[in-house]
């Protein structure tokens, strides 16, 4: 289908697809210009006004009915003095019984206050000896006064893993109060010492709470090594380790929000060797909920220093036709990309899996930048310069573009069908993916404006929009080069919109911008 952003209004299609960025001639930048929002909305002024006859309604008069009032007297309560009684001191000379010596225990106490011994009358009967003196009880009982429900009091030290039960208590509800003399709130004062709860294998989430052995703690999570979402082992597992380097970033047109070219320098980070598949993602939604205020306890952090704030938050995936994936419990297209996820549920998915969404120049170097065996720097596409084959109507060969023909009743196909590019899979077509930057063109002032610094990042809020990269299974051959960008608004939830998450190494620096060798 050949046709421009410029004319998506014409179209009749869902508000769910990038369909109108897909195109083979043109592309436009979704959400950027009002004409290309992506989105076919009905506008109230097409629809005609309906004159509706107002409808006398006859008022139905009820009578009155009297309701006798009824004189409830008030009944005073007296207060009622208890009187104190004096206690006769008994003489053994007249009394056969001896007095009871009444010990402190014996005493009843009143409302939890004091006793007056006065108040308390033994029978002469009952008294087996000694005269009862008054200065033998004690005349007060101190009860403190506990301002707190016992049961409620957190204990110091206590260790709970939320994966005991439904019910299990997250730490965030089960604080440790930090220490002023701790450096951060992300520190308790565990055993007399200051403790980064968030990354401490003995004390994640909480004082005394262990992770096991081979588990790291992210978050105050006890989480396995690599991905979360893959463990146990399911399909689209494995991360790809990206040696930083130097790239041009952009290229002249036909690519869309491209220009101009800029030299930029990156450090080492990781990204997922294939796009989020249903099934990892479903491993995340099963607790969400549950680890919903680990994952937003912090800031995401980037290379550089740069955090993104929690502002926003994931709505539930879209499933709004058979073009939508997800489902929330097992399926037959839990090997397919998941799609319908808003940009702030991306970001919650790739943080609870140990990572985040990758930047825009993470994404384009790893694309088309990064030096691997046998490939040319730069090339147009993850391959090199030449462009993909198939339609609807043929085969693909190298990526699920132009409307071929999916698979398991979906649009889309099982992440990996195609070939890898140094490891990784499908980062052209199948579905775009949401980067972590805010939208601006590469003449922009605030963000780049033909030259950038070392791992750049774009963190001018002035639209609510993100670049998506890589095309999907429904666009033509501008879309899927490795330099096309479009703005799509956080909130978006496209059938052509995916995941994948990339995470810093734990080895890199920030690189200087001298040219690579």
């Amino acid at each position: 289908m050949r046709t421009t952003v410029r004319r998506m209004t014409t179209l009749a299609m869902t508000a769910a697809s990038l369909l109108g960025a897909c195109a083979t001639s043109d592309v436009g930048s979704v959400g950027t210009d009002a004409a290309n929002t992506g989105v076919v909305d009905a506008v109230a002024a097409d629809a005609p006004l309906v004159d509706v006859p107002l409808v006398d309604v006859p008022l139905v008069d009820v009578p009155l009915v009297d309701v006798p009032l009824v004189d409830v007297p008030l009944v005073d309560v007296p207060l009622v003095d208890v009187p104190l009684v004096d206690v006769p001191l008994v003489d053994i000379a007249n009394q056969d019984a001896p007095v009871l010596e009444v010990a402190p225990e014996d005493v009843p106490v009143v409302d939890g206050g004091q006793v007056d011994v006065a108040t308390v009358e033994v029978a002469p009967e009952d008294a087996p000896g000694d005269d009862v003196v008054a200065d033998d009880v004690p005349a007060v009982f101190d009860v403190p006064d506990v301002g707190m429900d016992v049961a409620s009091a957190p204990i110091d030290g206590a260790s709970l893993d939320a994966s005991e039960g439904e019910d299990a208590i997250a730490p965030e509800e089960f604080p440790d109060v930090p220490a002023a003399a701790c450096p951060g709130p992300q520190h308790r004062l565990c055993d007399g010492v200051c403790r980064d709860v968030s990354t401490d294998l003995e004390n994640c989430g909480a004082c005394g709470s262990v992770c096991a052995a081979g588990r790291r703690c992210v978050r105050g999570m006890c989480a396995p090594p690599g991905q979360r979402s893959c463990d146990p082992i399911v399909v689209g597992c494995g991360l790809v380790r990206i040696e930083g380097g130097g790239f041009s970033m952009g290229e002249p047109p036909p690519g869309h929000e491209v220009t101009p070219v800029q030299d930029v320098r990156m450090g080492s980070f990781e990204l997922d060797a294939y796009e989020v598949t249903l099934a990892r993602f479903n491993a995340f939604w099963a607790v969400r909920d549950r680890d919903l205020p680990a994952i937003r306890s912090a800031p995401i952090e980037y290379p550089g220093g740069r955090m993104i704030s929690w502002t926003g938050t994931g709505e539930v995936p879209s499933q709004e036709d058979p073009r939508f994936n997800w489902s929330s419990g097992p399926g037959p297209r839990d090997g397919h990309p998941m799609n319908g996820a808003d940009w702030w549920l991306a970001q919650e998915f790739c943080v609870w899996d140990g990572g985040r969404l990758p930047t825009e120049a993470e994404w384009e170097f790893a694309a088309r930048g990064r030096i691997a065996t046998g490939l040319a720097t730069p090339r147009v596409y993850p391959w090199g310069d030449s462009a993909p084959r198939g339609s609807a109507r043929s085969t693909c060969d190298r990526a699920q573009w132009n409307f071929c023909a999916g698979e398991d009743g979906a649009y889309t196909r099982r992440v990996g069908r195609f070939a890898p590019t140094a490891g990784l899979y499908d980062m052209t077509g199948n579905v775009w993916e949401w980067t972590a930057d805010w939208f601006a063109p590469y003449t922009s002032p605030t963000c780049w404006n033909g030259g950038a610094p070392a791992n750049p990042m774009c963190t001018d809020r002035t639209t609510d929009e993100h670049p998506v990269r890589g095309g999907g299974w429904d666009c033509g051959s501008i879309a899927v080069r490795s330099t096309t960008r479009v703005g799509v608004t956080s909130q978006a939830r496209f059938m052509d919109l995916g995941i994948r998450c990339a995470r810093t190494a734990p080895d890199s620096r920030d690189p200087d911008l001298r040219p690579s060798s």
